[in-house]
């Protein structure tokens, strides 16, 4: 049907291009930060230590158990969303118990390659809780925490970015007022944060434009508090919200948003475990994994366009916990 003159100026031309199931992109895949394979890294291992270096591969459509991939520069929890290029996945942040500007280091990996990761560059200071969003491209790195040494102290809303093919240290980007310890979704487009804020456990989301560098947006809230310790994953079109911290660390709920349209969040399912915090979410943009729940080595799946409950996965090589990070591609 007719949507006038097709430019970026016309609101229903921007939201079909924004649409991977309606709309044929030229010159070809447009959101190239997902794929099947999955590595999850980092996070609370199964000796209890905060300094958890290893990196696991999962593949996304084929319900199975994990496997050893490598391991990260340096051993850390507490890091949140990673990013991808499709091609190559980035961790940030993370904490391993000492304080300092370390914790603000990036490492990166080749997702055909298995092999230890590469140090990529700097946040500039200690930022570690916070979550990142992709679009192929660009990767923009949430608000997160910093104890001490170098730039804001406390809970912070500074937000930086990095063009994940060329490793650098990251640049400012502008200020994200929600997502401390949180949870991060991707259209391609529009990235949405949300979790915790300086107030304290919050249903916030706010959004930006990746490749825009500016202050960050109130889109709406989720149902439930998400706490810093959900887990979320991304088709492009839903961003899905599982478990995280509402007042009971037994909350169980999935949630979803559509990315392109500020609004609140609607219920989605249950997951099949309680203990729900402090994981992880990947997605091939059909099935989106929740994994690492509450330190444990379970992962669960849906698929993200079919509101249902949580099926069984399989097991990760260890237990993880407090927040490991995650990325996809092929």
């Amino acid at each position: 049907k007719s949507t006038g003159k097709f430019t970026k100026n016309n609101r229903t031309f921007r939201k079909l291009a924004d649409d991977k199931q309606n709309s044929a992109v030229i010159g070809g895949n447009k959101f190239r930060f997902l794929g099947d394979v999955g590595l999850i890294a980092g996070g609370w291992g199964s000796l209890g230590s905060y300094r958890n270096a290893s990196i696991e591969k999962i593949t996304i459509s084929t319900p199975g158990n994990g496997t050893s991939f490598g391991n990260l520069t340096y051993g850390r929890s507490h890091m949140g969303c990673g990013m991808s290029s499709g091609t190559r996945g980035v961790f940030q942040g993370g904490w391993n118990w000492s304080h300092g500007k370390h914790n603000g280091k990036m490492d990166y990996v080749t997702f055909a390659t298995p092999g230890n990761a590469t140090y990529f560059g700097t946040f500039g200071h200690e930022n570690y809780g916070s979550s990142s969003v992709s679009d192929g491209t660009r990767g923009v790195i949430g608000s997160g925490y910093n104890h001490r040494g170098g730039g804001p102290r406390g809970h912070h809303y500074i937000a930086r970015y990095i063009t994940i093919e060329t490793p650098g240290n990251a640049a400012k980007f502008g200020t994200i007022k929600a997502g401390y310890w949180g949870t991060a979704v991707s259209s391609g487009t529009r990235g949405v944060f949300g979790g915790y804020s300086r107030r304290g456990w919050s249903s916030r989301l706010h959004y930006i434009t990746i490749q825009t560098p500016r202050n960050s947006i109130y889109f709406g809230n989720t149902r439930r508090h998400r706490g810093p310790a959900g887990s979320a994953t991304t088709d492009t079109i839903k961003g899905l919200y599982f478990g995280g911290w509402d007042g009971n660390w037994h909350n169980n709920f999935i949630e979803y948003i559509t990315i392109a349209t500020p609004s609140n969040g609607i219920d989605f399912g249950r997951i099949r475990n309680h203990w729900n915090s402090a994981g992880i979410g990947l997605s091939n943009g059909v099935r989106g994994i929740h994994a690492a729940r509450w330190w444990n080595n379970d992962m669960e799946y849906v698929t993200i366009q079919t509101p249902m409950n949580s099926i069984d996965f399989g097991n990760m090589t260890m237990r993880r916990g407090s927040r490991p990070s995650g990325a996809s591609g092929n």
